[in-house]
């Protein structure tokens, strides 16, 4: 009985072992999803300004911030008040440059569009808050 014990206590360290990564992971994806709910409220009410000021570093080096609410204006704005959204995925993978990042996926319907597909890439920053690092409409 004795011989068995260290296999269990093997078996039982790599199974909490497991459970810790697929957590953090699910962490990650918890708390990305919030910043990209938070995020897009802003982009609901207009703050263009605002969600550029709250974007990852790699966002804001991409676009400046008047080329940012351009873009939405042309491409956000048009499509009205947002009437619901729904997170239908949240996936925990690696964007530009090999950095850890999580993609979120909603349906939305808008009053002038009643099926949209919104994709939010968001990242951890250096200090350890998650930002919006890209996003897209269809």
């Amino acid at each position: 009985m004795l011989i068995h014990a260290p296999s269990a206590t093997r078996l039982l360290v790599v199974s909490l072992a497991g459970l810790a990564f697929v957590s953090c992971k699910s962490n990650a994806e918890r708390a990305a999803t919030t910043t990209a709910q938070q995020w897009l409220t802003l982009n609901d009410a207009g703050d263009y300004t605002r969600s550029w000021g709250d974007a990852a570093p790699y966002l804001q080096r991409a676009t400046t911030a008047a080329q940012w609410e351009a873009s939405m204006n042309r491409m956000r704005k048009p499509l009205g008040k947002v009437l619901t959204r729904t997170v239908t995925t949240a996936k925990a993978t690696t964007c530009a440059l090999n950095d850890p990042c999580v993609v979120v996926e909603t349906n939305a319907a808008f009053e002038h569009e009643q099926s949209a597909r919104e994709r939010i890439s968001v990242m951890p920053g250096s200090d350890g808050q998650w930002r919006v690092a890209g996003y897209f409409i269809q």
